[in-house]
């Protein structure tokens, strides 16, 4: 049976192998550097394996740089990281997880994130310079409610 991936928060000896991680899957690195310390990381064998950060600007908060490498997909790490995100989002008050992507919208509408206009991006987030020009306009926008239903 192969080892499970562990989730522990990003050290700053993780920016390398997180930024080929997100090369190899096709994700922009702008932005990463600066907002390293909302990061997580899965490692399996000493290798990191998966990657999420999140970033928080006033009571707004994005989720960015889901990447699992390639051979360990459909196994629960991406499902593990998401979740270690959002519970970083949550424990920090944010009410709303956004997300833009190209590349792997039925994974986070499989999740329970809904379409969003870009337009209703709060502000806070959308003004952020490497949101703006790293995620093009062929980005969907997506958002998911953080705030459990009976609370």
């Amino acid at each position: 049976m192969p080892e499970a991936a562990t989730l522990r928060p990003a050290r700053a000896e993780d920016l390398f192998s997180v930024g080929a991680l997100l090369e190899k899957a096709g994700l922009p690195l702008e932005g990463v550097e600066g907002s390293f310390a909302g990061f997580f990381v899965a490692e399996r064998g000493g290798k990191t394996v998966g990657s999420v950060g999140v970033e928080i600007a006033g009571d707004a908060g994005m989720v960015r740089s889901l990447a699992v490498e390639a051979s360990l997909r459909g196994r629960g790490t991406g499902d593990a990281l998401l979740r270690r995100g959002e519970e970083a989002l949550r424990a920090a008050g944010v009410a709303e997880a956004w997300v833009l992507t190209e590349t792997a919208p039925a994974f986070f509408l499989s999740r329970g994130y809904r379409d969003a206009p870009r337009s209703s991006l709060p502000p806070a987030l959308a003004e952020r310079s490497a949101l703006s020009s790293v995620c093009p306009c062929s980005c969907r926008c997506l958002k998911k409610s953080l705030v459990s239903p009976e609370a």
